[in-house]
């Protein structure tokens, strides 16, 4: 009978082939004692010969389907423990397979623990399932933290590194955290013994790091002119000369600290493992430091553009507007010129934006724009004033010319001539 169960062979062994655990439970007689189950159950006579082995193979179905599973475990641990982990396990593996391995399939007077021998056999599977089951609950609650762990370093891929630096540091911190309370023993509950070996997992995790951080660090270098922390500025005009505050030096001096502080984060960045690699994300990169460099410069190259743009609204405030008017205003069309003008420019002033965003420096013009209306306002005032003066002399000079010709009116001629 190709099923029965062979009450005095070993209960384990190893297949010398593959290594692979097997238990000496057919799957026949699991199949038997199902369909003996439908059999009863439909009112049918079994076979004294079937219904005997219908009822060892029931007697020993609890003990097998454990021995089953730890089995089944045994040829699959390879496949269930993460390779970076596997020496945090490693005690844990050692013991259960010592458990199997070890020669404690006997009993006290030295035959070797088979079918029937119940009381030693389930002693045995007892001491097999509790080994596999502490090796499966540590290994589920590795694999769980190794997932949290992975999701903050997903959120890192898209977290950006110029902006939201802090984030980056709050991301490692937590990592830090997970794994030191993996070795404190924090997740295990009543088995607080915590795992140790976690130098290839922190190695694992660093490489993941590496690539995310990396792949932050380049996005970063394409647009960090435009993504550093934003820079503010003001544009004034002071001693009759269109400036920036704080000074252009004092904000070219800004970006490059804020330049120079990313590029140099990846040199200072230990990732979880204390490791070195990172410090060649920068040499790895250098075509694109060239690139950095350059937009700089056009940066503030736009930022000297700013200036000049504004430049036109505040002239006036360089010259004596008073001397300027008097000197070059003479005839009627010249105050309706300028007065026309002096409208437009009224309008146009009003147009000017309150603030210019040069990449990420931002440029507040209300100042400016008040020093180009109070400078339009006294140029308004020199154009009346002008005007007025001019017309007053005009008055006078009539005035005279009346006066002299009524005294030479009324004056009696002396000669005939």
């Amino acid at each position: 009978d190709s099923i029965a169960l062979n009450t005095k062979a070993k209960v384990l062994s190893f297949d010398q082939q593959d290594g692979r655990l097997l238990v000496h439970y057919s799957e026949g007689l699991v199949t038997l004692l199902r369909e003996a189950r439908q059999l009863c159950a439909l009112g049918c006579k079994i076979p004294k010969e079937v219904e005997k082995e219908v009822n060892l193979a029931h007697q020993f179905y609890n003990n097998a389907m454990k021995l089953k599973q730890v089995a089944n475990f045994y040829n699959k641990i390879a496949d269930e423990i993460l390779p970076c982990q596997s020496g945090m396990l490693l005690e844990d593996a050692n013991a259960f397979e010592k458990v199997v391995k070890k020669d404690h399939k006997r009993t006290a007077d030295g035959k070797q623990i088979s079918w029937d021998t119940p009381v030693q056999l389930k002693a045995y599977t007892e001491e097999l399932y509790m080994a596999m089951s502490r090796l499966t609950r540590r290994n589920k609650v590795l694999r769980k933290v190794h997932d949290q762990v992975s999701d903050i370093v997903v959120r890192l891929m898209d977290t950006d590194l110029v902006r939201q630096r802090e984030k980056w540091k709050d991301g490692i911190m937590d990592i830090r955290k997970l794994i030191g309370d993996v070795e404190s023993g924090k997740y295990f509950g009543r088995e607080s013994e915590g795992a140790t070996n976690t130098r290839a997992w922190r190695v694992h995790w660093d490489y993941q790091l590496f690539k995310a951080l990396e792949y932050q660090y380049r996005l970063g270098l394409e647009s960090c002119h435009e993504t550093l922390p934003q820079i503010k500025a003001k544009l004034v005009f002071k001693n009759k000369k269109l400036l920036f505050e704080p000074s252009y030096e004092e904000l070219r001096a800004d970006y490059y600290k804020g330049l120079k502080k990313f590029i140099s984060f990846p040199s200072s960045f230990t990732g979880v493992g204390e490791s070195d690699i990172f410090k060649t994300i920068s040499d790895r990169n250098a075509d694109g430091l060239i690139v950095v460099f350059s937009q700089a410069e056009k940066l503030f190259k736009k930022l000297q553009d700013t200036l000049d743009k504004y430049s036109p609204w505040v002239a006036l405030g360089t010259i004596d507007i008073d001397d300027c008017v008097e000197l070059n205003l003479k005839e009627v069309d010249d105050w309706d010129a300028n007065f026309r003008v002096l409208k437009t420019r009224r309008r146009d002033v009003d147009k000017l934006p309150s603030e210019e965003k040069v990449d990420c420096i931002t440029v507040d013009t209300q100042l400016v724009k008040s020093a180009a209306e109070d400078l339009l306002k006294q140029f308004s005032d020199a154009l009346v004033a002008s005007l007025r003066k001019s017309a007053q002399t005009e008055i006078d000079e009539l005035e005279e010319f009346v006066k002299e010709s009524l005294e030479a009116l009324s004056s009696m001629p002396q000669t005939v001539e």
